[in-house]
Parts: structure tokens; C-alpha cells; sequence
């Protein structure tokens, strides 16, 4: 029973403190990105006014790394016509050494 409670008093104090981190989110993202015809578009909320690293990776290609800023209310948007190869593409957001 003790270990139960001790849990609990715990999880609050993680989920507070995980929020504080201003982990960069990516909120808009393409189901399906055609290269040669579109532009790929992003767009999340991250801490305010700082750099983000979006890293793109797909097994068996090279990664594609680019970044953006976020401005005074934490909101970043990303877009750029990029040729990437065919195939299911990850993305992931973070924030970039130096910025926060």
C-alpha cells in the first residue's frame, strides 16, 4: 500500500514537471507529401522565440535536418519545397542546442 501512494504523490509532481520542459509539438503535418508538386508545410508550438530542429528520417535514407524559429508566443511554421524519396518519413521536433 505504501508503494501505491508514493506512485501517486509522485505522477503529479512528473506530469508538472514534463510540462515545464516547452518540449517543441508539431501540431499541423502532411498525411502525404508529393515533392516535386508541393511545398512540405509544418507548423507547432514550442518555448518562445527559440530555435527548432526538425529532423526528418526514413530507414535506409540519408537524414534531412532543417530549422525554424519560434516567436514571441511560441509558434514556429516550416515551409519548404524538399525532395525526399519515397517512402513513410518520421519527423521530429526539438529545440536546438543554445536555444533554451
Amino acid at each position: 500500500m505504501g508503494r501505491i501512494f508514493l506512485l501517486l504523490i509522485i505522477f503529479p509532481f512528473l506530469v508538472s514537471a514534463i510540462s515545464d520542459l516547452n518540449v517543441p509539438t508539431i501540431a499541423v503535418y502532411p498525411d502525404v507529401y508529393y515533392p516535386f508538386d508541393e511545398v512540405l508545410y509544418l507548423e507547432g508550438s514550442a518555448k518562445p522565440v527559440s530555435v527548432v530542429q526538425l529532423q526528418l528520417t526514413k530507414q535506409g535514407a540519408r537524414p534531412e535536418t532543417f530549422t525554424t524559429k519560434s516567436d514571441s508566443r511560441g509558434e514556429w511554421v516550416f515551409a519548404e519545397k524538399i525532395p525526399l524519396v519515397a517512402g513513410e518519413w518520421e519527423v521530429r521536433a526539438r529545440i536546438a542546442e543554445g536555444g533554451g
